[in-house]
């Protein structure tokens, strides 16, 4: 059976529950923070490490002064394609416009092309690398749309 976990060592837990009107209290940040757990893995508490209840049970985890935030929820995002756009992004910054970057066949044809040249297989591992990128950078949950049919 999975045991209730405390976690220590936050250096800083934004919890966004707002406790006053400066930008910290706004935010809800909390200077070494702790967050307990039941055995779902459901957050029990949080707050002041100084106002954490004693607990003997709790399973301990020291996270080493890290900064523990709310997961990033990515509710519109398009990861199933082929093809690589980054040509296209650096001419626009430099002041290209969109049209003049489809008249030398980058844009959304670009991508349509590829997408529907690719095979399942090469889209699916694409798609994968995609998602383990958002995971690594702290997405908790992505809705995955496709606009290439």
């Amino acid at each position: 059976m999975a045991k209730r976990k405390r976690f220590t060592g936050i250096r800083e837990l934004l919890t966004l529950a707002p406790t006053g009107d400066t930008p910290d209290e706004r935010l809800g940040l909390i200077r070494d923070g702790v967050v307990d757990c039941d055995a779902q893995g459901r957050v029990s508490w949080t707050g002041a490490a100084s106002d954490a209840p004693s607990n003997p049970e709790l399973e301990v985890v020291d996270l080493g002064g890290a900064v523990v935030l709310p997961g990033l929820v990515d509710a519109h995002t398009h990861i199933v394609f082929g093809g690589d756009r980054t040509a296209d992004f650096a001419s626009r910054c430099e002041g290209v416009s969109y049209e003049e970057v489809a008249r030398r066949g980058g844009g959304i044809r670009l991508t349509v092309r590829e997408t529907r040249a690719a095979s399942r297989d090469q889209l699916t591992a694409l798609a994968l690398a995609r998602l383990e990128d958002l995971i690594a950078h702290g997405a908790t949950t992505v809705e995955i749309k496709s606009g290439y049919g």
